[in-house]
C-alpha cells in the first residue's frame, strides 16, 4: 500500500494511471483498496488543471468500474465519485459526467441512483447553458 501514497513530488496523468494500476493488482482488504482510490481522486482534485483533471477522473473512473470488486463497493465507490464531481467547475463536471452517465448505464441496475444524480446533475448543466433540449439524448 506504501506504493500508493508515495506519489513523488512530480504528479501527473502517468503518475495517476501508474497508481490506478497498481491499486488494481493489490491484494488488501476493501477498506485500503477504497482509502487508496479515495486519496488518487482528492491528489488530482487538488493538483490537475481542468483538462487533465477531465482525463484524470475519466481514467479513474474507468479503473473503479474494471476494477472486480463487490457490488457494495463498487456502488458506494462510485457514489463517492459522483458526489465528488458534482462539486466541480461546470468545464470539468459536464464532460465528466456525460462519460460518467454513458459508462454506468449498461450498469443501470446496481447504479441506478448514481445514473438519477448524473441526470439531475446534467439537466441543471444544460438549464443553466440554456440548452435543456440536449438533455432528452440521455
Amino acid at each position: 500500500m506504501d506504493m500508493i501514497w508515495d506519489i513523488g513530488p512530480i504528479i501527473n496523468l502517468n503518475v495517476i494511471e501508474e497508481k490506478l494500476q497498481i491499486l488494481a493488482n493489490l491484494d488488501i482488504d476493501t477498506q485500503n483498496l477504497e482509502l487508496g482510490y479515495y486519496f488518487l481522486c482528492d491528489v488530482m482534485l487538488l493538483m490537475f488543471t481542468e483538462d487533465e483533471l477531465v482525463a484524470g477522473l475519466i481514467m479513474y473512473l474507468n479503473a473503479l468500474v474494471e476494477h472486480d470488486l463487490p457490488l457494495e463497493d463498487s456502488t458506494m465507490m462510485i457514489e463517492h465519485f459522483v458526489y465528488k464531481v458534482t462539486a466541480l467547475d461546470h468545464s470539468v463536471t459536464k464532460p465528466v459526467a456525460i462519460y460518467t452517465y454513458s459508462k454506468l448505464l449498461p450498469r443501470e441496475l446496481p447504479f441506478a441512483e448514481q445514473l438519477a444524480m448524473i441526470r439531475q446533475l446534467l439537466a441543471n448543466i444544460y438549464e443553466l447553458e440554456g440548452s435543456g433540449h440536449r438533455l432528452f439524448k440521455f
